[in-house]
């Protein structure tokens, strides 16, 4: 291989250009240490928690929310033929009508959704999606550079509603971005400010916050290895680092040790929400559809089918309760909290 020397000009037009990159990081970095600080000092004392129900499997959306007045809902007959077109006559209304002159009702199935939107506490958000930038059909059918890459592949679409970044390969979601912004209002948190009851997911990777993934029963522990058996815990973490300790296997060994101590806390910090023993009152008064058992019934035939959602949104639930509780409750005392689950359709 031929050895090429670098001249002068060749080494400042290299570390320049190393320099503008090392320059956008150091100033991305200031950035978001100067929104912390602002953050800190704004005195936010109330809790409160972002919840992402993410709905992982495909929406029909055409049939869940239908035009009903007479000649739009014709339109939409006639696109969607005799076999995909809800009958007319089965659309739940929605009240109140809407103000832009339109009218619209939700699939028959969605009676809930119908009963929250009429109590005001459901609002529907039309012609969203993925665009990097609005554009007509023709512009779309003219312009390939402009729609979003991999417009029609679904996990390209997950990526790109849990990241908010359409138009490049994805860094952080948005959720993360979130967590990292308010990092400093929950100082020296047991857990992290973000919790995930999903795994591992793109909606909450941040730069500075990690993820913390539980299971609907708490945190997974390792089986009689914790602060009550010390022996044991020394053991293990001593097992990790062995048999030639370095900085990699220190920083194993030092990770593992704070995953069990994590998990401990946290368990020991939502065990008052659990269930209490049968024949007595529980935390929760209000069942958990599908919590136990892992089913939930359909108002309309009283068909009972399985559903993860309940539990994990009732572990939610406990987290929050946790959360927000002061520290001299037993809580951890944090002002804000990001939870993430997923349900399959």
């Amino acid at each position: 291989m031929e050895k090429k020397s670098l001249n002068r000009r060749e080494f400042l037009r290299t570390t320049a250009c190393a320099a503008v990159g090392t320059a956008a990081m150091t100033a991305a970095i200031r950035d978001l240490r100067f929104m912390n600080a602002a953050v800190a000092q704004s005195n936010i004392n109330d809790y409160k928690a972002l919840i992402c129900i993410f709905l992982a499997g495909g929406n029909d959306s055409n049939n869940l929310i239908i035009p009903t007045i007479t000649s739009e809902y014709n339109n939409y007959a006639t696109v969607r033929t005799n076999v995909l077109a809800i009958p007319q006559g089965s659309i739940l209304p929605i009240s109140p009508l809407n103000f832009d002159g339109h009218n619209y009702g939700f699939h028959p199935c969605c009676s809930q959704l119908q009963n929250l939107f009429g109590a005001g506490r459901l609002a529907i958000l039309f012609n969203t999606g993925t665009l990097a930038y609005p554009l007509t059909k023709a512009q779309y059918n003219s312009t390939p550079s402009k729609r979003p890459p991999q417009l029609f592949s679904h996990a390209d679409q997950v990526t790109q509603w849990q990241t908010s970044i359409p138009d490049q390969p994805p860094a952080s979601g948005w959720g993360g971005r979130c967590a990292d912004f308010l990092n400093s209002v929950n100082p020296g948190s047991a857990i992290s400010l973000s919790v995930s009851l999903a795994g591992a997911n793109t909606f909450e990777v941040g730069n500075v916050v990690s993820e913390y993934a539980v299971s609907t029963s708490g945190a997974i522990s390792l089986q009689n290895v914790s602060t009550n058996s010390p022996n044991r815990l020394n053991a293990l973490t001593n097992i990790l680092g062995l048999p030639n300790p370095n900085m990699q296997a220190k920083a194993y060994a030092d990770t593992a040790y704070h995953s069990i101590i994590t998990g401990q806390t946290l368990n020991s910090t939502i065990d008052p929400t659990k269930d209490i023993v049968s024949g007595q009152q529980q935390f929760f008064t209000t069942p958990f559809p599908g919590s136990s058992p892992f089913q939930v019934t359909t108002p309309t035939s009283g068909a009972k089918f399985n559903s993860s959602l309940g539990p994990q949104l009732k572990m939610i639930a406990r987290l929050i309760e946790a959360g927000s509780r002061s520290i001299a409750n037993g809580g951890y005392g944090m002002k804000r909290q990001i939870l993430f689950c997923t349900v399959c359709g």
